[in-house]
């Protein structure tokens, strides 16, 4: 019975000290976690615009728009966010990223219009909005 009480202070003890270090450490999680905003790059071609773009949700859709200098749609198109890659050892189970998902790279087209332009983009899954970069598009001569 001895023996019974002493391993059970032990295994009480181990659970008050697990207990306490999760609630001491769970604040400080989610501030080391944070996601960057979406954030995009683009580049003005002939009637058309290269949007290039990184912190959004790995695997999820996003909406980028290009609009006029009156902030009117010209022509918004729809693509999918980089996943994240990983491989893993089969040996010793270990996993190790390879890149960080969350980029896309989207061509947006503008019929007729040249001059300068806006672009947007917008996580569907997060709902967060991209910065609003500008670049000229030229028109074919």
């Amino acid at each position: 019975m001895k023996h019974f009480l002493r391993h059970g202070k032990i295994v009480l003890l181990t659970m008050v000290l697990a207990v306490t270090s999760l609630t001491v450490a769970a604040p400080a999680t989610p501030s080391a976690h944070a996601a960057a905003l979406p954030s995009i790059t683009a580049y003005g071609l002939q009637e058309a615009v290269e949007v290039q773009g990184s912190g959004f949700t790995p695997g999820g859709t996003v909406w980028v728009g290009v609009f006029d200098t009156n902030h009117r749609l010209l022509n918004s198109e729809t693509v999918t966010a980089s996943r994240n890659a990983f491989v893993c050892s089969p040996i010793t189970h270990i996993c190790r990223f390879i890149f960080s998902g969350g980029k896309i790279d989207a061509y947006v087209g503008t019929a007729s219009y040249y001059g300068n332009v806006y672009v947007l983009a917008a996580d569907d899954s997060t709902s967060e909005w991209s910065n609003e970069p500008t670049t000229y598009v030229r028109i074919i001569p």
